[in-house]
């Protein structure tokens, strides 16, 4: 059954309420995929990562090098593992019995770190695999994995047209992986308003397989050619990214995936861009600060008229709870120890004295 408003709400205000001990707010859940086209890394990647997610995706899980000697890299579990990230473990249907076999090996060390198993990645959208044929993966990847007593959901991420077509793949499923791809999309609303495109997508496909739907992956790229009338664009991929994390921060579902985490040069034009790093994994934008314990929070920054109310203040965390109280309160800013609380946030003044935030209550930002 689906939680109420209400429910939702009231979830938020105790949770708010442990905020005004804490001081800040807990990381955001959320996830990012791993293109593993240079795992030699793995080690350094994930430790950069996980200074912004709780999660990774991977797309399999025995990763070995393509050119001679055929170096073998570290198993993703252990990396996973050694920085606190829980991991979503990709099975190929190419690589299915050595994917399989670390994945075993890696949750024998490390048993509560692997969270869901994904067999396929979209070939089901792309016609290299037969619903028949995913069916049977499916079910023999879970119970080779039950036999070696391992007991997590295990799901398939496809287009969301995929398993419209394919009801069997669905029920057969643990868990729904929706990958969804708004460049890609010729819905005009991809175009002006990539996330609500998303979040179209999502709630027709909850509706429809109910709440083992997942946000397997989505994502924009920052640079490239055009394609059907989407242009890449580094602000329009900041926008998209933290327009996930404020879905996130109000729906708090199991942990959604940006796709991807870096750059990768061997893809074919938009392609290579789709990272929120480059290359050598430095971030093309501060990430963190929309899934951090500051997130949201604007130092130095005053939000001009829309006052509501006010009410004594010392901590942006107490703000935040005030401001989740009122009815209408959709932001606030701290100065002079007062909380004044604002229905948005729209003219800003530079002020170093103060603190503002938006409240996690109100619509989704436009591209920019």
């Amino acid at each position: 059954m689906l939680p109420s408003t209400v429910a939702r709400f009231a979830g938020a205000a105790a949770l708010v309420a442990s905020l005004a001990q804490a001081q800040s707010l807990p990381p955001l859940d959320i996830g990012v995929c791993y293109d593993d086209y240079n795992a030699g890394y793995i080690d350094l990647h994930f430790s950069v990562l996980a200074q912004t997610f709780t999660s990774v995706r991977t797309f399999k899980m025995y990763l070995q090098s393509p050119y001679y000697p055929y170096t073998v890299y570290s198993n993703p579990v252990d990396i996973a593992a050694k920085y606190n990230l829980k991991l979503v473990a990709g099975v190929g249907v190419n690589s299915l019995d050595k994917d399989v076999a670390s994945i075993i090996d890696g949750t024998a060390r490390n048993p509560t770190t692997i969270t869901t198993v994904y067999v396929g990645n979209g070939e089901l959208g792309s016609g290299a695999i037969t619903a028949a044929n995913l069916v049977s993966l499916l079910n023999s990847v879970r119970g080779r994995l039950q036999a070696a007593g391992i007991y997590v959901p295990v799901g398939t991420v496809q287009p969301d047209t995929a398993f419209a077509a394919n009801p069997t793949v669905a029920a057969a499923s643990d868990v729904v992986g929706l990958s969804i791809s708004p460049f890609t999309s010729p819905d005009p609303l991809s175009i002006s308003n990539p996330f609500a495109y998303v979040q179209k997508v999502w709630t027709a496909a909850r509706d429809k397989f109910g709440w083992k739907v997942r946000l397997a992956e989505a994502g924009l790229p920052s640079r490239g050619a055009p394609l059907n009338g989407h242009t890449p664009d580094a602000a329009v991929q900041e926008a998209f990214f933290k327009n996930l994390t404020r879905w996130q921060a109000l729906e708090q579902t199991p942990a959604p995936f940006y796709a991807q985490f870096i750059d990768n040069a061997y893809k074919p034009d938009f392609n290579v861009f789709m990272g929120l790093t480059a290359p050598d994994a430095a971030w093309k934008f501060n990430a963190a600060q929309y899934t951090g314990p500051n997130r949201d929070v604007e130092v130095g920054i005053d939000f001009a008229g829309q006052d509501l109310t006010s009410s004594p203040g010392t901590t942006p965390a107490t703000c935040l709870s005030a401001c989740w109280a009122a009815d209408g309160c959709n932001a606030y800013t701290l100065a002079y120890g007062m909380c004044y609380l604002k229905t948005a946030r729209n003219g800003t003044a530079a002020n170093a004295a103060v603190t503002s935030a938006r409240v996690l209550k109100c619509a989704l930002e436009s591209n920019l």
